[in-house]
């Protein structure tokens, strides 16, 4: 841990960058991308197997751009390398003005995501609750009425023909990421503790129960233009359930309009696709744009989470894709409301400095 702090450090201290060159390892077709940057009298060489990749590409291109607006000093860089920083720092603060024209800025939200985190994770505590009473040779039915207030609440059930009541917390640890704990899942007084992630490349759920010795890890995963899922579960250590499939795809559906708009592709062709758990991602792809949405609701709110990225490096997949903006959108027939949300790296300064941790309400 020590040595990854360390190249952190490293990274956030790079300035007064001299040459900077990104480059394809084993040929232009090769999947492996490098970076090498000379600045102060240092170099720095990482290649995409390196988990501190995309931070150091985040961290050059907002050097980039900012030592070449303010300093005038010329940076070294081959014309690839040139073309695949300006393309990253090419997106205008016009442009998100644009799209948040029909909205006004509010300084504190009517949505707390604290009360509203448990429409989008308490369907996926659903899924794996009903996996784990089929090991029991058991079924249990989820009524449709959730009783919640910030985060804590009870969910109601009937397990074959008994009613039951699972009681739980949902907590957020970091942007995103939830860690959950379930009372009551199989028998009385039974802990079940999740910590559910919803990220750029899709959502992971893992877990573990306190008095049987169940563990499980459940993921959906965004590869190009489709999303497969797969399910681990274990019980003392023992595989008692797998599987790997793709999602099934939804014909004629897409994001809200309100959600198409933020990300400035109202027009655009999405493929969408049911997960298991029933909620739906949707995927776009326009120029060198990519647009993923997930999208949930219940209860006469909808909530749509939304990323879009450019794709700067053809054919190169997750590691050529540069964070624009994200966002969560609140909707109910009285009111609309949008989350700006931080992106992860690779991504925009201008986003970073100027519009993530901001809040905008839809005029009427």
């Amino acid at each position: 841990m020590g040595n990854q702090d360390e190249m952190s450090r490293q990274i956030a201290n790079i300035k007064n960058l001299k040459m900077v060159n990104i480059y394809h390892l084993f040929g232009e077709d090769a999947p492996v991308l490098g970076i090498l940057a000379y600045y102060q009298d240092q170099t720095i060489n990482l290649c995409n197997a390196d988990p501190h990749f995309q931070e150091l590409f985040d961290k050059l291109v907002e050097v980039y751009a900012k030592e070449r607006e303010y300093t005038y000093t010329e940076i070294i860089a081959d014309e690839e390398t040139q073309r695949i920083l300006n393309l990253a720092c090419s997106f205008p603060t016009e442009e998100y003005e644009k799209r948040l024209a029909n909205y006004v800025e509010i300084k504190a939200p009517l949505f707390l995501p604290k009360a509203f985190s448990c429409y989008y994770v308490a369907p996926i505590v659903k899924f794996i609750c009903e996996a784990l009473y089929r090991q029991k040779q058991e079924t249990i039915r989820f009524e449709d009425m959730m009783r919640q207030w910030f985060g804590q609440g009870m969910l109601d059930a009937v397990v074959m023909d008994r009613p039951i009541q699972l009681s739980f917390m949902i907590q957020e640890s970091m942007e995103d990421t939830y860690e959950v704990t379930v009372r009551n899942v199989l028998k009385l007084g039974n802990l079940l503790k999740l910590t559910i992630r919803f990220g750029d490349h899709g959502i992971s759920a893992a877990y573990s129960d306190s008095m049987f010795g169940f563990q499980g890890e459940l993921l959906s995963t965004i590869t190009g233009a489709q999303v497969m899922v797969s399910h681990v579960l274990k019980e003392l250590g023992k595989v008692v359930e797998t599987f790997e499939k793709s999602c099934e795809q939804i014909e004629g559906s897409s994001p809200t309009e309100q959600t198409k708009a933020l990300m400035g592709v109202e027009n655009m062709a999405w493929s969408a696709y049911q997960l298991p758990w029933g909620d739906a991602i949707y995927l776009g792809k326009q120029e060198d744009g990519l647009y993923q949405v997930y999208a949930s609701g219940d209860h006469g709110v909808k909530i749509s989470r939304g990323t879009c990225f450019q794709e700067l490096i053809k054919g190169d997949g997750a590691q050529a894709r540069f964070g624009m903006s994200a966002f969560r959108l609140y909707e109910r027939e009285d009111v609309t409301e949008v989350h700006l949300l931080e992106l992860g790296y690779p991504g925009s300064t201008v986003w970073r400095e100027k519009y993530s941790g901001k809040y905008y309400d839809l005029k009427r």
